[in-house]
């Protein structure tokens, strides 16, 4: 979050290998369902939600990315775009950045 203020960025990309927050792991539940959008009011309830997976990169995995948002809700508010999107699939990042709506998981307000 450091980089996004000092730079004074449009926009925040998480690039991840799932689309977005669900309501439950998606690796391990089929039927887990995205959230398109969670609002920055939401963000504490879901890290105290979320599962640890198996795997935790250098971010520490969703619920780093996660947590990591608190310090940045003043951007936010301020009009920081913020988005968890996955890298695997082509074109994601282009229709996030054209604006069009896609498969991705977007922190508002």
């Amino acid at each position: 979050m450091l980089i996004s203020r000092e730079v004074e960025a449009n926009n925040l990309i998480f690039a991840t290998d799932v689309s977005g927050i669900y309501n439950k792991n998606p690796k391990t539940n089929t039927d887990a369902v995205l959230l398109n959008q969670i609002s920055i009011n939401e963000i504490k309830q879901i890290i105290e939600k979320a599962e640890e997976s198996g795997k935790v990169d250098a971010s520490g995995g969703m619920k780093g990315k996660l947590s990591s948002l608190i310090s940045a809700i003043d951007l936010i508010k301020k009009g920081l775009r913020v988005a968890i999107i996955c890298m695997l699939k082509c074109g994601n990042l282009k229709s996030y950045l054209e604006k069009k709506s896609g498969t991705i998981t977007e922190i508002i307000e």
